[in-house]
């Protein structure tokens, strides 16, 4: 594919010893899609002769229907996790947060909780002197890291490798990437602005930009605690954006057609699509659903790779309204032990805990 062609040249361009057969470590420490992109980066760079190693925490969070059983042939990986007793503590608030954000009431104080989940974890993480001496044995020639947890960066500086930057998300999220931002027509994150601005949109984009840096370091006092214990030269003085610094490409999980104009930098690329895939046949049972649509067709419903589920009954009983109304089928992916055992499910929706996304978009049904 074009895309793993475009990540893989832009790493032999980043690093000139990948024109050789490399050690190479992958790091994924909050799992979801986080996980699945980092498992198909990791695959790809397997499949280009180079040893890959992922260093995956489990457990943070499950994602419902999905095995972490790996591939066949493919690249070696080295589990972490914090304990079941840790783990269904931070399930269970994180399933809150969900709740939380269907019902629109999340905040800025809820993101900081987040991080301070992932600040304990990054803790916790490098004081295991046994998994850091293993991985710095290994003398890894450099790492594709996920460049949304700051712990990433820690451990990378920790283990003196060099790295990528892989971003999952677009070019302007809840961190500051150190980007090229005019303010004039680039919207901050939470704007909700576009580049075409009024004089008052602009004016509202300024102050979000000058307040941006205190939100910034808000966020990196949370680990800023965490640097200073583990890493021999202390914090870092610059904070996050020193270390984010140090990355020798940045690769964002996405693409020019989907974000606003915006200047980017010599080392950074876009890479949306890495999941994209041909589609594969439908297994039996579900090609039998789908073909029982009829010309209607259907409608696929999912919230992404941690939201299994929808926690707000008030929002099921509108949902289930509104696709109960519709002529077309309703595949939904939802975590079925989770459903309320007083609501009905309408007869044109299955509820299913894990769907083959790619294929039911790929199919030429889904096309006329």
């Amino acid at each position: 594919m074009v895309i793993t062609w475009l990540l893989e040249s832009s790493l032999l361009l980043c690093l000139p010893i990948l024109l050789q057969s490399a050690k190479i470590l992958t790091v994924t420490l909050i799992g979801g899609s986080h996980y699945l992109l980092l498992d198909e980066i990791s695959h790809n760079l397997h499949q280009q002769g180079h040893q890959v190693r992922m260093l995956l925490q489990l457990g943070t969070p499950l994602i419902t229907g999905f095995s972490y059983a790996g591939r066949d042939d493919s690249y070696q990986t080295t589990t972490w996790s914090l304990g079941d007793k840790y783990i269904q503590a931070y399930n269970g608030w994180f399933l809150e947060q969900q709740t939380q954000f269907l019902l629109g009431s999340d905040s800025f104080g809820d993101f900081l909780k987040f991080m301070d989940h992932l600040s304990y974890q990054c803790a916790q993480l490098l004081a295991d002197e046994d998994l850091l001496a293993f991985l710095r044995a290994q003398h890894y020639d450099m790492a594709v890291i996920d460049a949304f947890n700051p712990c990433s960066f820690i451990l990378a500086r920790k283990l003196g490798v060099r790295h990528v930057a892989f971003y999952p998300g677009g070019l302007n999220g809840p961190l500051s990437l150190s980007l090229p931002s005019p303010v004039s027509y680039v919207p901050l994150f939470g704007s909700q602005l576009s580049h075409q601005m009024s004089f008052w949109e602009r004016a509202k984009n300024l102050l979000l930009y000058l307040v941006a840096p205190i939100g910034q370091e808000v966020i990196w006092s949370r680990f800023k605690e965490v640097a200073e214990r583990h890493l021999d030269s202390g914090s870092p003085p610059g904070g996050l954006e020193e270390l984010y610094q140090k990355a020798e490409l940045w690769a964002f999980n996405t693409d020019f057609s989907l974000e606003f104009p915006q200047p980017l930098l010599p080392n950074t690329v876009l890479v949306g699509g890495l999941l994209n895939k041909p589609a594969k046949p439908l297994d039996q049972e579900l090609e039998a659903w789908v073909s029982g649509c009829g010309e209607a067709g259907f409608v696929v419903v999912t919230l992404g790779s941690m939201v299994s589920s929808v926690s707000v009954e008030r929002l099921l009983v509108e949902l289930t309204a509104g696709f109960s109304s519709l002529q077309q089928g309703v595949l939904w992916r939802y975590d079925v032990q989770r459903w309320p055992s007083h609501l009905e499910t309408p007869p044109n929706v299955r509820l299913v805990a894990w769907l083959p996304l790619n294929d039911l978009l790929g199919m030429n049904e889904c096309l006329k």
